[in-house]
């Protein structure tokens, strides 16, 4: 499955524009969903988690140029994590 996956995966190298980082960001998540179902193990929730914070990070980053510190300060990215430690409690 995930050499399936992985030859269908967009390169962020092959986009001139940060929405070249969300396809492989999706993928991430589909490969993480399934391996959930399959096996139940909690780390691949995390995985997703993960993609989407770098998805609204990515967001963040494409707005304006902006420090590690104002990105992790931002609302938007200060709302994803939020939602991350809500629904993983």
């Amino acid at each position: 499955m995930a050499v399936k996956l992985d030859a269908v995966t967009p390169h962020m190298d092959d986009y001139g524009d940060p929405i070249g980082s969300y396809a492989p960001n999706v993928c991430v998540t589909i490969y993480s969903s399934l391996q959930y179902l399959l096996n139940r193990d909690t780390s691949n929730l995390f995985d997703i988690g993960i993609a989407y914070a770098d998805t609204v990070d990515f967001k963040v980053q494409g707005e304006e140029d902006f420090t590690e510190d104002e990105i992790a300060a931002h609302p938007d990215m200060q709302s994803a994590w939020n939602f991350i430690i809500e629904e993983t409690k």
